[in-house]
């Protein structure tokens, strides 16, 4: 389980993290049994604070507190495909390698 060590990544850098829930394609041999959720994902990481979305946002963010009071310079995202739709707010296009 590698979920906090990516996440602390943002403490020392100023990126954004994304988890994105495992999606169905004709092609990705989808199994539920590998399917792991945005709270499952959630629960993994310790310490997550909640962060105000953008409206057209398909991310929910948030951040880890930093270290002795300050704020991770970072942000983590969870791209929730499967457990919590977003299809009314999404404003993007996705085109897989093959079109």
């Amino acid at each position: 389980d590698e979920l906090q060590n990516f996440a602390e990544i943002t403490h020392r850098l100023p990126v954004d993290v994304r988890f994105i829930e495992y999606m169905p394609f004709n092609d990705n041999l989808w199994e539920t049994d590998g399917f792991v959720s945005y709270r499952e994902m959630q629960e993994r990481i310790e310490g997550l604070v909640r962060q105000v979305d953008g409206p057209n946002d398909t991310t929910k963010w948030w951040k880890l507190p930093g270290q002795n009071g300050s704020v991770a310079q970072g942000r983590i995202g969870f791209i929730t495909s499967m457990s919590e739709h977003f299809c009314g707010t999404c404003n993007r296009l996705r085109l897989t390698a093959d079109g």
